[in-house]
C-alpha cells in the first residue's frame, strides 16, 4: 500500500479508536484493535491481549466526558496523538496524555504506548506507584 494510503488508514483507525472511547462504545473500540498480536503499555498497566485491554479501558470510559485532541502526527503505520482526557471527577478533571500507536497489515491497532503522569489516577483507584516512578 502506498505511504499516503497507509498514513490515511492509520489516521482513521486512531480517530475511530478515540471516538469510540469518548462515546463509551466498547463494540466500536474493539473493532479498531488487531485480531492478531496486540500490546498496550502505560504507566499503570500492560496488556498482551486486545480483549483484556478493551475490557479494562471501558471502565475508564465511564468517567471520560471528553477527549480534547490537541495534535495527531501520522507516519505510515505509526501515529502519536497528544490529548487531554476530561473526566467527570472533581479531583481529576483533566489529564494530559501522549499516545503512540502502531497498526498492523490490516490497518488495525496492534500496539499502544501511553505516556502520562499517573500519580493522581493511582491515588483515585487505590493502586501502588506507577511503574515509571518505581
Amino acid at each position: 500500500m502506498p505511504p499516503n494510503e497507509t498514513s490515511t488508514r492509520t489516521r482513521r483507525v486512531v480517530t475511530d479508536f478515540l471516538d469510540a472511547l469518548e462515546r463509551g462504545d466498547g463494540t466500536a473500540l474493539r473493532a479498531t484493535l488487531s485480531r492478531g498480536p496486540f500490546s498496550f503499555e502505560g504507566p499503570v498497566d500492560r496488556f498482551d491481549d486486545a480483549a483484556a485491554f478493551a475490557e479494562d479501558i471501558e471502565r475508564y470510559a465511564l468517567i471520560i466526558t471528553a477527549i480534547e485532541r490537541r495534535r495527531l502526527f501520522v507516519d505510515g503505520r505509526e501515529a502519536c496523538v497528544v490529548l487531554t482526557f476530561v473526566t467527570s471527577l472533581d479531583n481529576l478533571p483533566r489529564t494530559r496524555t501522549a499516545v503512540w500507536v502502531e497498526t498492523d497489515d490490516a490497518g488495525l491497532i496492534r500496539r499502544i504506548e501511553s505516556f502520562l503522569d499517573a500519580r493522581a489516577w493511582m491515588r483515585m483507584f487505590g493502586g501502588g506507584t506507577p511503574r515509571a516512578l518505581d
